[in-house]
């Protein structure tokens, strides 16, 4: 496994408020992912997640309010969504099997409004793309876009970055 990202130590809540939570742990991974169950999941692609990891003895997510309002809906295999009953905004997800271990959250439910900007500190921005090969359409950005993930994410295969339109620039065997 790569080297954490970083720390996070971030406050966040659904969309109406009813839950309300702590992320902790290390940044292990931070991307756009374009897959077909992200995408489906959330209703719009890219998805943005940052993956933690635990980081000592606290657990990854520590609701502070809202526990009773959570619920898990299951994905491809062994995903699981944990979103609001309330309003329907997801939490996190991640595999069920290692739901101690890691957890994928959502910048867009953190608590980082300052009356000025939205807008998420350095840290907390994306690395790259990931599962790009199911883009709806090209992105025409700077960060490194994987066809499925990046060398150093855990999977073993082939590792293939692709340009902008999807072409293949450079293929790593992790």
């Amino acid at each position: 496994m790569q080297q954490p990202l970083g720390k996070i130590e971030q406050t966040g809540s659904c969309l109406c408020g009813a839950i309300k939570f702590k992320a902790s742990g290390n940044i292990q991974g931070n991307v756009l992912c374009h897959c077909r169950t992200c995408s489906r999941a959330k209703g719009m692609s890219p998805v943005q997640l940052i993956i933690v990891t635990k980081g000592g003895d606290a657990d990854i997510i520590t609701f502070t309010q809202g526990e009773d309002k959570l619920q898990v809906a299951k994905g491809y295999g062994d995903m699981e969504h944990l979103f609001c009953s309330e309003c329907g905004c997801g939490i996190c997800q991640g595999l069920h099997a290692f739901s101690s271990y890691f957890r994928a959250v959502f910048p867009s439910t953190f608590q980082i409004e300052d009356g000025a900007s939205c807008l998420v500190p350095e840290i907390y921005r994306p690395r790259c793309h990931v599962h790009y090969e199911n883009r709806l359409f090209d992105w025409n950005d700077d960060l490194p876009k994987w066809k499925g993930g990046p060398p150093g994410d855990g999977m073993p295969g082939e590792k293939v970055q692709v340009s902008n339109s999807g072409a293949v620039i450079v293929t790593h065997v992790s």
